[in-house]
């Protein structure tokens, strides 16, 4: 009597805790969304909760004005108020610290094998790069006062992404950021709530003299004040632009998300 000999089948490549990393994720995520969500909703323009997204996003806002002041060459300082420009544009020794600088981010996110983190420093250069040889003067100025509110969305963004970063082996790592979750969570949020909500009431507008453009406002000096009477921006192009660049935010950290998930076509065995 003959057996017929088995077909082995191909070994299956193990994906260890992946359910556990998932649900961590999808807690994480959660978590932010609901206290993001609960405090733009509760939080109104004057009120006191209504401080704490402003105070969570003042030093962003000037952090937002200070990088792109350094990716064409000026040395910036940001505080809680105003961001100091302390040099003249393109000096070249701000432009050899920027590159110290990058290189050993690149070594901390080849440490930690973050392809994310690693990818940084090429990405800061090429902004530098082009920032300082293919804008304009009075590009690079609008682009450097248009960054302030930007900048509180692209700081949201950035905490949260940090949450994903990191590979499954250093979960621990990504626990720790808990405080900066919500940091940037609710900066982003509350960005995106204000800038939508201007649309139909254009007083909600954020950090500026809210359009006044008769230039007789105490807040004549605003960042959106400035577009407006300096570079003839209209209320519409700002609050558009910032609307549109909160999408993209929303849109990278989605397709961050879902990368960070590790979702991949599953194959069924052969026989």
């Amino acid at each position: 009597m003959r057996y017929r000999a088995k077909k082995s089948l191909p070994p299956q490549k193990s994906r260890p805790n992946r359910d556990k990393r998932n649900y961590s994720l999808f807690k994480e995520l959660a978590f932010v969304l609901i206290v993001s969500l609960l405090t733009c909703l509760l939080a109104k323009k004057g009120s006191f909760l209504g401080l704490v997204p402003w105070a969570l996003s003042t030093l962003p806002h000037e952090l937002g004005h200070a990088i792109p002041s350094w990716w064409m060459g000026i040395v910036a300082l940001p505080t809680f108020t105003i961001t100091l420009q302390l040099s003249a544009k393109k000096q070249l020794w701000v432009f050899a610290v920027q590159l110290f600088l990058c290189y050993q981010v690149f070594k901390v996110g080849r440490y930690f094998s973050s392809k994310l983190i690693t990818a940084l420093p090429f990405l800061w250069v090429l902004a530098a790069v082009i920032c300082s040889l293919f804008l304009t003067d009075s590009v690079q100025e609008q682009f450097i006062i248009w960054s302030g509110n930007a900048g509180q969305q692209a700081f949201g963004t950035a905490m949260i992404a940090l949450g994903f970063a990191f590979g499954p082996n250093l979960a621990w790592v990504r626990k720790q950021f808990y405080a900066l979750y919500v940091w940037g969570g609710i900066i982003l949020s509350s960005a995106a709530w204000n800038w939508r909500q201007s649309k139909a009431d254009p007083s909600l507008v954020p950090f500026g003299g809210y359009g006044e453009t008769s230039g007789d406002s105490e807040m004549s000096n605003g960042d959106i004040d400035r577009l407006i009477n300096d570079f003839n921006w209209t209320m519409d192009e700002v609050i558009s632009s910032y609307n549109s660049f909160s999408i993209w935010c929303v849109v990278f950290l989605l397709a961050l998300f879902f990368l960070a998930l590790g979702f991949r076509p599953q194959t069924e065995p052969t026989s």
